[in-house]
């Protein structure tokens, strides 16, 4: 949306499930939330899950995997960056399963005047992502990634995760208040990056108890 709110909120239960095939973007368990700011006109999104939503992943190759829900705000011409925010919320409990399949980092286009493509450091996210100017993710509620074979190919985030700070702009920040659990095994798994239990962004707070169990060794 130019100018105005972009709001999905999820209050049931949800599953995103992919068996083989390719996706250029990624999976998202919950919703998803765009807002660009126009000149003169505020550009706020917010994704909220309330219910339980989860991804499974058992082929195929995709660009992320986010447990959570997804929101984005942008701003076109000479728009103000301050009246951009974006927040993704998760109250509910998430869950990914990951038994085969690729899964790469992820991509989206940021459009901050200009449209560019941008890769984030994440590949899988157990909680929901924000993306742009002050852009907040809080997970509330309990994450779960259960990963028993392919190949992540980025970071595995056991909560929520924000991206893209703006210069000049507020910067990102992420909370993880439930609990987050990441079990991996499988003689065949292929961990490229970093395993972390909590949240990823500027300014991470996790009030909640990370854990990430056994980190298989990665191939290269």
């Amino acid at each position: 949306m130019n100018g105005e709110s972009g709001t999905s909120r999820v209050n049931g239960n949800t599953t995103v499930e992919m068996k083989s095939g390719m996706t250029g973007s990624a999976l998202v368990g919950g919703g998803l939330a765009k807002a660009q700011a126009a000149p003169g006109n505020a550009g706020m999104s917010e994704s909220e899950v309330t219910g339980q939503s989860g991804v499974i992943l058992s082929g195929g190759t995709v660009n992320g995997v986010i447990g959570g829900g997804q929101a984005e705000a942008w701003y076109s011409g000479t728009a103000n960056v301050a009246n951009t925010a974006s927040v993704s919320s998760t109250t509910g409990a998430s869950r990914v399963d990951i038994s085969s399949g690729t899964v790469n980092k992820i991509r989206w286009f940021q459009h901050q005047g200009t449209m560019t493509a941008k890769t984030s450091a994440v590949a899988v996210a157990g909680g929901g992502l924000a993306l742009g100017n002050g852009a907040v993710s809080n997970v509330a509620g309990d994450t779960s990634l259960h990963i028993t074979g392919g190949a992540i190919e980025g970071m595995i985030v056991g909560g929520g995760v924000t991206d893209n700070g703006v210069k000049g702009g507020i910067l990102p920040g992420t909370t993880v208040g439930g609990n987050t659990n990441i079990f991996i095994s499988g003689p065949d798994t292929i961990i490229r990056d970093d395993i972390v239990g909590g949240a990823r962004g500027s300014f991470c707070t996790s009030a909640g108890v990370p854990s990430a169990i056994k980190r298989p060794k990665s191939s290269t």
